[in-house]
C-alpha cells in the first residue's frame, strides 16, 4: 500500500476510533481478540444491525487494513464511485438493486480475489442490507462464492479465513449507548476443499450456513417483533433487579430466549399467561406514566448522590450546548434513514465539536489568559460526556420519583404484577448472574 494511502487510512482510524470512543458509553468485546490480529488473508463476516458502525466497529479492533464490500447504491454518481473508491471500498450490485453505471460485479469480483491473494482483509455483511433490529436475516451466498473464488485461483494454495463477529447494541440510534462484540472462531476456507471439488453448489451453501450458524450463536437473535418486545420487557426488569454485567447479561438473555421457546412449544397455556401478565403490567406502566424502574426499587432512591454532580453536569451542558444542538439540528434537517443517524452524528461530531471547542476556548483566552483557555479546553470533552451520561442518571431519579407519586393501591398493584412476572419466569429458567 502507498505511504499516502496509509496515511489516510491511519488518520480515518484514529478519527473512527475517537468518534466511537465519545459516542459509545461502553464497548465490550469478548472471544479471543487475537483472532483480528493475524496478519494473513481474512474475510471478517458479521451481521448488520446499525448500517455504517457495524463495519467500523469491527475494523477499528483488526490490527490489518480493511476493506469493505460496500453496496453498489452508494457508487452511484461520480463523486460517490470516487469517493467510496478512495476509502477502502469495493462495490458489490444485488439482484435488486438498480442498474449501475459504474459497478461491474465481475470487476468488483476479480478486485476481491486480487485483494485477498495479496494477503489482504475484507469486510462483509452477509445479510445484504441492514436492520435495526435484533432479528438477523439469511445469508446471502456471496461471502462463499468469493471466498471459494480467491482460494480456487491459487489451487487452494491460500492460508484464507472467514472471521465471524457477532456486532450488538443496547440502542443503535442512541448517544452513549453500548455495544457487545463477540469474536468468534474462524473458519479456514480450505478445508472445504475436497467438498468443494466434488460439488460446489452444496459446498457454498454449506459453509454460508456454518457462518450464519455462528454468528447467530453469538448475537441476541430473535424471530419477531413480538418475542422481540417480550424479550426486551423482561431484559429491562432482570436487569433492574437483578443487574449483570454486559457478558453476563448477554449469556442470560441467550438462555432466557431458549427457555421462553421451549415453554412456548410444551407450555403453551404458562407461556400465553406469562404473555398477558407482561402486557399488562407495562400498559399498567404506561397508564400511570411511570417506569419499571421505580417498581423494582420499591420508590426507594438516594437523591443525595446528585448534588455533588450537579454543578459539574450544568458545566458540561452549558459549555457542550452549542455544539450538541448544531449536531440535533443538522440531522434533523438531513432527515436521513435511522440506521444513518449513528454514523451522521458522529461526522458531525468529528467537524462541529473542535470548531466550537476552538472558538470557545479562544474566547476565554482573551478572558482570562493561556493558562485557564488550556484547562477549559482539557475539560470540555470529559464534562460534555459526564453530562450525557448524567442526565441518565436524573432520568432515573425522575421516573422513581413518579412511582412515588403515584397513589398506593396503583403502587401495590405494580409490585404484585412485578412478582407475578418474575415468578413465571423463574418457572422456565434458572437466573445466574455472571456465570462463566
Amino acid at each position: 500500500m502507498k505511504v499516502h494511502k496509509r496515511l489516510i487510512y491511519g488518520s480515518l482510524k484514529f478519527l473512527a476510533k475517537a468518534g466511537l470512543w465519545v459516542y459509545f458509553k461502553k464497548r465490550t468485546v469478548v472471544g479471543n481478540k487475537d483472532h483480528l490480529k493475524e496478519k494473513r488473508p481474512t474475510i471478517i463476516v458479521s451481521n448488520h444491525p446499525n448500517t455504517l458502525l457495524d463495519p467500523i466497529n469491527v475494523a477499528v479492533k483488526a490490527k490489518m487494513r480493511v476493506h469493505f464490500l460496500a453496496n453498489a447504491g452508494l457508487f452511484l454518481t461520480r463523486i460517490g464511485n470516487w469517493f467510496f473508491n478512495t476509502l477502502y471500498c469495493i462495490p458489490i450490485a444485488r439482484k435488486e438493486d438498480k442498474p449501475n453505471p459504474f459497478v461491474d460485479n465481475n470487476i468488483s469480483f476479480n478486485r476481491c480475489d486480487q485483494f485477498l491473494e495479496s494477503g489482504g482483509c475484507l469486510f462483509i455483511a452477509p445479510e445484504g442490507t441492514s436492520w435495526m433490529d435484533r432479528m438477523m436475516r439469511p445469508f446471502k451466498t456471496g461471502t462463499a462464492r468469493i471466498a471459494f473464488s480467491a482460494a480456487e485461483k491459487v489451487n487452494f494454495d491460500l492460508d484464507l479465513v472467514i472471521q465471524p463477529v457477532g456486532v450488538g447494541y443496547s440502542a443503535p440510534d442512541r448517544f452513549r449507548s453500548k455495544v457487545f462484540m463477540q469474536i468468534g472462531e474462524p473458519i479456514w476456507v480450505r478445508e472445504f476443499r475436497e467438498d468443494y471439488e466434488k460439488n460446489p453448489y452444496e459446498t457454498v451453501n454449506k459453509l454460508t450456513d456454518q457462518i450464519e450458524e455462528q454468528i447467530r450463536s453469538m448475537i441476541i437473535d430473535t424471530d419477531s417483533e413480538e418475542e422481540d418486545l417480550m424479550i426486551k420487557r423482561l431484559e429491562e426488569m432482570l436487569q433492574n433487579r437483578a443487574p449483570a454485567d454486559d457478558y453476563g447479561h448477554f449469556k442470560r438473555v441467550k438462555a432466557l430466549i431458549e427457555q421462553l421457546r421451549a415453554a412456548r412449544a410444551n407450555k403453551p397455556q404458562e407461556f400465553a399467561q406469562l404473555e398477558k401478565t407482561l402486557a399488562t403490567y407495562f400498559a399498567e406502566l404506561e397508564n400511570t406514566k411511570t417506569a419499571d424502574v421505580g417498581v423494582a426499587s420499591e420508590g426507594y432512591q438516594k437523591w443525595w448522590k446528585l448534588i455533588p454532580g450537579f454543578p459539574v453536569f450544568l458545566f458540561g451542558v452549558i459549555n457542550n450546548a452549542i455544539p450538541g444542538f448544531l449536531i440535533w439540528w443538522g440531522i434533523r434537517k438531513m432527515n436521513l434513514y435511522i440506521g444513518y443517524n449513528s454514523g451522521a452524528r458522529i461526522l458531525l461530531g468529528l467537524i462541529v465539536v473542535p470548531l466550537f471547542y476552538g472558538l470557545q476556548t479562544y474566547l476565554v483566552h482573551s478572558l482570562f489568559g493561556w493558562y485557564t483557555a488550556i484547562a477549559y479546553l482539557i475539560s470540555l470533552l470529559p464534562l460534555g460526556i459526564f453530562a450525557a451520561d448524567f442526565w441518565k442518571e436524573i432520568q432515573r431519579f425522575w421516573k422513581i420519583r413518579k412511582y412515588n407519586s403515584i397513589a398506593q393501591p396503583l403502587q401495590v398493584s405494580l409490585q404484585e404484577g412485578s412478582k407475578k412476572i418474575m415468578a413465571q419466569v423463574q418457572q422456565f429458567q434458572s437466573i445466574t448472574v455472571n456465570d462463566d
